[in-house]
């Protein structure tokens, strides 16, 4: 039958193994924790950087698109102003009127025909007369042209704006194109390193509940040990109490049978004698 020391020797050993096979896989649990800990952190950092990066290209996408608005607006006012000078221009050159060239020499012709021909003053009034009704549509042709040729100039600059406003506009519609296509693939990136950085969090939490739950059960396993060491000491001293106590018992009984050879007469050897001696001083 197992003595109580060597049981709880035995029980001893077998904690302490316990102990150390947890105490190992613990160190392996807080190792695999913190890896994932650290990488929920930096794909944190890196959702972070995301954000910031999605902040600033929406506002870049947001400045173009209201600089869109504003040539569109602007765009319509062009054409609308383009087709009203066109209008404008339209009228004037579907109006009949004689060349400026034609009535100067019609009135080039009347002067020369009042210095050279001899005329009735009746005659020479009608001719006056007809010089300054030619020189009134002279005028006006000449008011004619210039304003043509005006509409015409702004014609011509309506249409060079107008392209410029179309070319404004398709160069920031690509720019547009291109910056969603980086919004989406910094959404798609962000949701991304989101689910990388929720899984190792989970990851993590996991790993923290079984450390935690771990470290109770070392805890449980430190306090029986401590209880198993205790009773084991207790043992250790109860047992070497009774080999004491039968050692000073044998001591006793044989200093009194030597103490009986004494009182008898009987010689002792000093081996005996020392026995004696080393029960009276216990």
């Amino acid at each position: 039958m197992m003595e109580d020391g060597e049981f709880y020797r035995a029980k001893i050993s077998e904690l302490e193994r316990k102990r150390l096979d947890l105490q190992e896989e613990l160190g392996r649990l807080r190792k695999h924790a913190e890896k994932h800990r650290e990488i929920r952190n930096k794909k944190n950092n890196e959702v972070k950087s995301i954000i910031q990066t999605l902040k600033e290209v929406r506002e870049k996408r947001r400045v173009k698109l209201e600089e869109m608005g504003r040539l569109k607006e602007e765009l319509r006012e062009v054409k609308d102003r383009l087709r009203k000078v066109v209008e404008e221009k339209r009228e004037i050159s579907w109006r009949e009127h004689p060349n400026e060239e034609d009535i100067k020499r019609r009135i080039d012709s009347l002067e020369w025909k009042i210095q050279v021909v001899p005329l009735s003053l009746e005659e020479e009034k009608k001719i006056v007369a007809e010089i300054a009704k030619l020189e009134k549509e002279a005028l006006e042709a000449e008011e004619q042209r210039k304003t043509y040729e005006r509409l015409c100039q702004q014609i011509g600059e309506l249409k060079a704006r107008k392209e410029k406003i179309l070319t404004s506009m398709n160069s920031l519609k690509e720019e547009v194109a291109e910056l969603n296509k980086q919004i989406k693939f910094l959404e798609e990136k962000f949701n991304e390193l989101r689910g990388e950085a929720d899984q190792a969090h989970k990851n993590y939490l996991e790993l923290f509940e079984k450390i935690i739950k771990g470290e109770n059960e070392l805890e449980k396993l430190v306090e029986e040990e401590g209880i198993y060491r205790r009773m084991y000491i207790k043992a250790i001293e109860k047992k070497k109490e009774k080999e004491e106590n039968e050692r000073r018992r044998a001591l006793k009984e044989k200093a009194a049978a030597i103490r009986e050879k004494l009182r008898r007469g009987e010689k002792v050897n000093i081996h005996e004698l020392r026995v004696v001696f080393l029960e009276e001083e216990d």
